[in-house]
Formats: C-alpha cells, sequence, structure tokens
C-alpha cells in the first residue's frame, strides 16, 4: 500500500487515517454512457481513479472522484437483463426473497438508477405493488424515457410518508455507485422512520473478492465506493440502521455482499460483527492488489499483443464495464468491434477508444480468430450463442 494519505477524512467513519493503494488516470467517466459516433466516444469525459483504504472501518473509496461527473440520464445503459443467465438469476433471487420475506400483496420499493428490473419481477411473482426510487433523478437528471415498465417512480423519498405502507426496500449493485452513501441511507432511514417494519435487502459488489483476485476490470469510475463486509456493516449502524444480516452470496458467478436491515431501533444490535481478523485480511489483499492486477494485466496485454502481431483477428464480446475497462487497458486500435447482445448498445461506440458495438450475427462476416470474453460469467450462454451461429472461433477468457 502507498503510504500516501488522502489528506481527507473516510466518508463513512470520519477517520484520517486513510492510504491511496491504486492509481489510474484517465478513464472513462462511466463505462455505460451510450456514444452515437466514434469521434465523441474517443473524447469522452474521464476522470482519475485514486483508491484509498480506511484502516480504521476498511471502506475503500475514490479519493478523486469529482462528483459531476457520475451522470445517470437515458443514455445511460447497464442493464444486464437482455441475457438470460442474468434472468435466470435475478428471477431465483426474487423468488428466494419473496419466500424469505413473504412478499404477496406488499408495498416495495426498488432503488436503482441504471437499468435495474429486479421490481417487475417483484410485483409479478408475488402481485406486489411496486415503485422505483432513481437517486440520480432526485438530483436533477434527465428522467430515462425508454423504460416501458408499468411500475410507478417516486422523485424522492419525501413521497413516503405516513399514509405509504412501505413493506420492503430492494436495491441491487447500487449503494456503490452514489456519490454520497452515508447521506444517502441516513436520508433514507430517516423518510422511511415511521414503517419501523420495512425490511432493507441491499446487495453491493463483494469489492475483496475482487481485490484479492486482481481482477482489475471491476475498478471503474462509476464506482464510487468498494464494499468489504466490516464496511457494509459499518456503513448501515451509523446511519441508524438495525442489521440483521450480513453475508457474501453463494453465487459464485455474481460476487456480492448481502445486508439485511431494519430501521427499527434496538437496544441491542440483532446482528454483531466480529471484524478484527477480517479486517487484517482485507488490509492484506489491498496491500497486494496493485502488484497483482499489474502482473494480470501485462499477462493479458501479451498474449493479445502477440496474437494481433501476427495478423489474428480478435474481438470483445461486452461492452459493459468490463470489457470497456480491458479496452482502454490495451488501447489497440487493431481490435475494431466489440459484441453486446444488448441492442440499445448496438450501433453505438465503446467510450475511451471507440469501438463500433455490434450484435453477434455480425461475427458471420467479420469471422475472427478470437473471442476475448470480458465477464467469463456468461462463458457457457456466449458458447451456446456461437454454436447457434455455426461459427468457428477460438475463446481468450479474461
Amino acid at each position: 500500500m502507498k503510504n500516501t494519505e488522502t489528506g481527507s477524512s473516510c466518508p463513512v467513519c470520519g477517520s484520517l487515517r486513510s492510504k491511496v493503494f491504486y492509481e489510474v488516470s484517465d478513464v472513462p467517466a462511466s463505462c455505460n454512457i451510450l456514444w452515437a459516433s466514434k469521434d465523441a466516444a474517443i473524447n469522452c469525459p474521464k476522470g482519475h481513479l485514486r483508491l484509498a483504504f480506511c484502516l480504521v472501518c476498511t471502506f475503500i473509496t475514490n479519493a478523486a472522484l469529482e462528483p459531476e461527473k457520475n451522470q445517470y440520464g437515458f443514455l445511460y445503459d447497464n442493464s444486464l437483463f437482455y441475457s438470460p443467465h442474468f434472468q435466470n438469476f435475478a428471477k431465483e433471487m426474487a423468488t428466494n426473497l419473496i419466500q424469505r420475506y413473504n412478499l404477496h400483496n406488499k408495498t416495495i420499493v426498488e432503488v436503482g438508477c441504471g437499468k435495474v428490473d429486479f421490481l417487475s419481477l417483484f410485483c409479478e411473482l408475488g402481485n406486489n405493488t411496486g415503485l422505483r426510487y432513481n437517486p440520480a433523478q432526485s438530483q436533477g437528471q434527465t428522467k430515462d424515457q425508454n423504460r416501458t415498465d408499468s411500475t410507478d417512480s417516486i422523485p424522492s423519498f419525501d413521497k413516503l410518508n405516513e399514509s405509504l405502507k412501505v413493506d420492503f426496500v430492494f436495491s441491487y449493485h447500487e449503494l456503490e455507485h452514489l456519490n454520497y452513501p452515508k447521506s444517502f441511507l441516513i436520508a433514507l432511514r430517516q423518510m422511511i422512520s415511521n414503517n419501523s417494519h420495512t425490511k432493507f435487502f441491499f446487495a453491493v459488489p463483494n469489492a475483496q473478492k475482487s481485490f484479492e483476485e486482481g481482477d482489475y476490470t471491476d475498478i471503474i469510475y462509476e464506482h464510487v465506493s468498494y464494499f468489504t463486509i466490516p464496511s457494509l456493516y459499518s456503513l448501515f449502524s451509523r446511519c441508524g440502521f438495525n442489521i440483521t444480516e450480513i453475508v457474501e452470496s453463494e453465487n459464485a458467478i455474481f460476487d456480492s455482499i448481502y445486508i439485511n436491515a431494519t430501521p427499527e431501533k434496538q437496544k441491542q444490535p440483532v446482528f454483531k460483527l466480529n471484524s478484527q481478523s477480517t479486517a487484517s485480511e482485507i488490509k492484506d489483499c489491498i496491500n497486494l492488489f496493485s502488484t497483482k492486477s499489474k502482473r494480470i494485466i501485462e499477462r493479458h496485454n501479451n498474449r493479445i499483443k502477440r496474437l494481433l502481431n501476427k495478423g489474428k483477428r480478435l474481438i470483445m464480446w461486452g461492452a459493459g464495464a468490463r470489457g470497456v475497462t480491458l479496452l482502454n487497458i490495451l488501447k489497440d486500435p487493431r481490435i475494431e468491434y466489440a459484441i453486446d447482445i444488448n441492442p440499445r448498445k448496438q450501433g453505438m461506440y465503446v467510450p475511451g477508444t471507440g469501438q463500433k458495438i455490434v450484435e453477434p450475427n455480425f461475427l458471420l462476416k467479420h469471422q475472427p480468430d478470437y473471442i476475448i470474453l470480458a465477464n467469463p460469467a456468461y462463458e457457457n450462454e456466449i458458447r451456446q450463442i456461437i454454436s447457434n451461429l455455426e461459427i468457428k472461433t477460438e475463446f481468450i477468457l479474461i
């Protein structure tokens, strides 16, 4: 870990003991904003990553963040729901939560500012009433005009008044995007305080897993925060929530931390976390992350450059955060295209590097020698698509 202090206090616990451990300059400020031209994509807004680790609560944040660069208007599209693999995962999660919390004929609020849509599943499978809260809209950003579902949106938590009984608040991979997660949760806790029975379920990416594995593709500008179990516990506790459970997901593909909480005040917390040994493990993997990720990047770079130098045709599969991050690290114009099954992305261009985003059928005429799989979680799904197209190619797993 670099012996560099941030010069500012930790956004969660207020400690001045935060150290910078990873820095990258000029990354796209958004991996998921759609660009209609190559020039616009290449010249997209950029920012710096300067990840700082709090030695007290283990919270990790981008100390170089410029909040005004985080934009989530209708041009932002991080939807995973075009993937049958993710659809099955989402349906299974919604079904399990409906059973666990008896969510039938209840009022559910989903917090989400991308193209998340678990809410429709909750409404369909449990006959629930759904409300969607988009934190970006409450900050004056543009409403998504492309959403066609029938769920209502609420412009602010002020609408969650005493007359509205909210039974369940759900959020999947949203909290890490918010510029001020502590302020947001405090406001949420205050606005929902009249509904002491309300259950909260938040899922965030498991940052410890990423740092342990040296997974640099999970480090993007949109992610303001990187949560570990102790830091997520500390955040919710400091915001007045009573935590009932906090666990790592059992799904090895979509690594997450799940936290369950209520706004109900308790003299003694229902769930206590013994974080001393965990904090030590987190510090160890943080110390090694920069070296480990550089070694992995160098290995990926060398292999891909070697193939390109031999005249092989390579194409990236995935124009989401992982694919965009990898292309911006490679910075090789000989990779001309990126495939994505999201129809809104097709015909647009990759931020930072300008590859055109194409549909899978494009492979019928492009015939690449290798396909780079930006996210191995979708390997089986992608291999099935390639098989259906009857294309002979090889895969590079990142």
